[in-house]
């Protein structure tokens, strides 16, 4: 066997598509590998109904079985014969618009009558069915909830649907999943913890909460309000039939601050720790400086009756640094440095819910950062690449291609991530899609999945893009095209993981892995795979949410030239757990050489598949799931994103934020584009220059020399002086890379008070941000 490089493996494998069925077949399970009808469409993504028969294909596979109808006249080889309601064999014997409702037909509708026509395709809500409505797609779709109070009195909204809130007899298991928080006296702090059946599917239950000290932290219902004396106290919570929850939140009570008193309170980013025995400096306005350290519970102050001029906290390897933070009583949240830790997840993905077809393909990964000005930065897909064998022998295929471990492909009966490495002692069964296996981040708390079954013409056309995108090679058209096939792909989550970290271990047996600063650190210590905990997820909610976003000329990354992409992301916002995406659209600036650049993405033909009408030039086509699997309730985020992929800028990347109830048929987020931000650091005088559009209200500049990083907020300006710390200054006169974030809309004053530090205030009032990768 060769070890091979991606593109060709995938290529070799897409091209297979004109390969005899028969050499698809998959004699386990009926019609499991079958070449669906083609209609250049993802399955089950509002395709225009089949017009004939289904394929011979194979082996077990003809389709409709031979009885046909019991009683029905309809000939079977007749085309447009049979009226709506009456009996049919293939949707080639309905009316245009119609199809014979058969569960092997991509818009089967199990309640309804099989094997009759049935209506499909509409303009209007007129044209459907009580309780049904007419999509973006031009078709007739059962109505989809997205919040209660779409709900009759009584029912509850839960995975789009309405229906009886859940009994407390059914829960089995609680877990307490808000973490610890820091409130000054009448604060609050919503409280959650995640409710499961037997089945380990999450409940919409609330919990049952108790404090250790109402005086430190009151409790109601399931809001902690700080109480007046300062001081920790201990919340606790379970079902009311019983069941208690795992975990507990520690909430600290800073207490009021004295009027000539500075207070600095440091918490690890991740779960709101403590930073014990930092060294901080302080320096007041006329340039004073005090160097304290934090306390056990990562407080230290000082007394003086001048404002704070900056304050450093020194953690290292990471070193952040607040510029005029406009209070007196700072919070700040520490990225931890956990390059010698590791923990993760793996486990199957069950596709059983999707329609059927030749080739599987899952994407798996861990929430996104709470911190929206993080958004991006980190892979989808979790930064774990594995060796995959590629082996369908009979195809003549037999190679291995390096996927990232978020990724699950299929052709027919193949699995081709399903090898030990990925699945350890996890076993794949029928319905199940391969193994995924990734490093999550201490500060996710959520795992989700994007996962289906697709035709292969779907793809083979995609081969190469798909292929590039996997090795890095991140192109507008492959990012736009693969959000395309994402549209017809099921959704699931596990609201919920807990994760032991462990220390990494030698790829050589041999090598040191407990000093992260090491050459060559993360070639040679990988996480310890073995350790990581299985989370079964299934891909059982349809993309059923359809909306046009419009989209702003994209912003300038040049004199000469603008961003070449935009992004469409919906995610809900679990607090600490992070944003689950819950679909995703793209669009680029031109599809081919036949057209040009114009600052402006391109229009899609028919987004929505063959009843949609197209987008005109500005528009993007979003497909999501609606909130489920304990998503539901928790706010929404729409984060449109313009991005200069196929350029030379580094990184370059405008985005707006809008903040959704619900989301509707079409979304215009408030433009334009935040300009993207320069800056010139003078590392010999101390001094940055920076060019932000005027309405910035903060900066976030970050400095890197290998492994270390130094993180700096300041308020909006042309000119910021960095603070004078002798161990950032080290790292100021060695970096390595930095870059520039200039963040819209949000109050800078507000930024680091108790309430709303934690999570920098981004998802409440950030409107937009702009980062650019700055050459040293």
């Amino acid at each position: 066997m060769r070890r091979a490089r991606v593109v060709p493996a995938l290529v070799f494998l897409f091209a297979c598509s004109e390969a005899p069925s028969e050499l698809l077949g998959d004699a386990g399970e009926p019609d499991a590998g079958r070449l669906a009808p083609d209609s250049g469409a993802p399955a089950d993504a509002g395709a225009a109904p089949d017009s004939g028969p289904p394929d011979s294909g194979g082996p077990g596979d003809t389709g409709v079985e031979d009885a046909g109808p019991a009683g029905c006249t309809t000939a079977p080889d007749c085309a447009s014969c049979a009226a709506d309601g009456e009996c049919c064999w293939f949707s080639l014997n309905c009316q245009p618009g119609s199809i014979c409702n058969t569960p092997d037909e991509s818009l089967y509708d199990p309640t309804k009558p099989e094997q009759v026509c049935l209506r499909v395709v509409c303009t209007s809500d007129a044209e459907c069915d009580p309780g049904e409505q007419c999509t973006l797609e031009g078709l007739c779709r059962p109505r989809v909830c997205q919040a209660d109070d779409e709900c009759p009195s009584g029912e509850l909204c839960i995975g789009g649907a309405c229906g009886a809130p859940p009994s407390p007899t059914e829960a089995d298991s609680c877990r307490v999943v808000t973490h610890r928080w820091v409130l000054t006296p009448g604060q609050t702090l919503p409280l959650e913890a995640v409710v499961r059946d037997a089945s380990g599917a999450p409940l919409r239950l609330g919990a049952a909460w108790v404090s250790t000290s109402q005086e430190v932290a009151r409790v109601s219902g399931e809001v902690v309000t700080a109480g007046t004396a300062a001081g920790e106290a201990t919340l606790t919570a379970s079902v009311n039939t019983g069941v208690p929850c795992a975990g507990e939140i520690t909430v600290l009570n800073l207490g009021d601050l004295p009027p000539q008193a500075i207070r600095i309170t440091a918490q690890w980013s991740d779960d709101g720790a403590p930073v014990a025995g930092a060294p901080v400096t302080v320096t007041v306005a006329g340039g004073a400086a005090t160097s304290l350290v934090t306390g056990v519970d990562g407080v230290t102050r000082l007394e003086s009756p001048a404002d704070v001029a900056s304050v450093t906290v020194l953690a290292e390897p990471v070193i952040v640094s607040i510029v005029s933070p406009g209070t007196r009583d700072v919070v700040l949240r520490v990225p931890r440095p956990v390059w010698s830790e590791a923990g993760g997840v793996r486990g199957v993905v069950d596709i059983s819910a999707t329609r059927r077809a030749d080739v599987k393909l899952g994407l798996v990964g861990p929430a996104q950062p709470q911190d929206l000005l993080e958004f991006g930065r980190r892979p989808l897909m979790g930064r774990d690449p594995f060796l995959s064998l590629i082996d369908a022998p009979e195809l003549g295929i037999e190679d291995t291609a390096e996927l990232p471990g978020g990724m699950l492909m299929g052709l027919a009966n193949h699995a081709f991530t399903a090898d030990a490495g990925r699945c350890g002692a996890v076993t794949p069964g029928t319905g199940k899609l391969g193994c995924y296996l990734f490093t999550v981040p201490r500060d996710s708390g959520a795992v989700w999945s994007t996962s289906g079954q697709l035709r292969l013409s779907q793809v083979t056309s995609l081969a190469n893009d798909l292929a590039s995108l996997m090795e890095g090679q991140r192109s507008a058209p492959v990012l736009a095209e693969v959000a395309w096939l994402s549209r017809g792909m099921y959704h699931g989550v596990d609201p919920q993981v807990v994760l032991p970290y462990g220390p990494r271990v030698p790829t050589d047996g041999v090598s040191d892995c407990a000093d992260p600063l090491l050459p060559g650190y993360l070639e040679t210590c990988r996480p310890d795979y073995a350790t990581y905990q299985a989370h079964a997820l299934a891909a059982d909610h349809r993309p059923s949410l359809h909306a046009v976003v419009e989209v702003p000329d994209l912003p300038a990354v040049s004199a000469s030239a603008c961003a070449d992409y935009a992004s469409a992301v919906l995610v809900a916002d679990l607090g600490p757990r992070g944003l689950v995406p819950l679909g995703l659209g793209a669009a680029s600036d031109h599809q081919d050489d036949r057209d040009p650049r114009d600052c402006r993405v391109t229009g899609q033909p028919r987004p929505f598949e063959a009843n949609s009408a197209d987008l005109s030039d500005g528009q993007l086509a979003l497909s999501v799931a609606p909130p489920h699997a304990g998503l539901e309730g928790h706010p929404l985020r729409l984060v449109l994103t313009a991005s200069d992929v196929e350029g030379n800028s580094g990184e370059a990347r405008s985005a707006l934020v809008t903040t959704l109830a619900a989301l509707g048929s079409g979304v215009a987020p408030t433009g334009p584009f935040p300009a993207l931000p320069t800056a010139t650091i003078d590392a010999m005088n101390n001094r940055v220059d920076l060019q932000l559009e005027p309405q910035a209200a903060f900066v976030r500049l970050e400095l890197f020399q290998t492994r270390r990083r130094w993180v700096v907020y300041a308020p909006a300006g042309s000119t910021l002086t960095l603070p004078d710390e002798p161990a950032a200054q080290g790292l100021l006169q060695n970096m390595t890379d930095a870059s520039v974030l200039s963040v819209r809309g949000a109050d800078y004053g507000r930024t680091w008070v108790a309430d709303d530090a934690a999570r920098l205030d981004p998802n409440r009032t950030v409107e937009g941000f702009a980062a650019r990768r700055v050459l040293p």
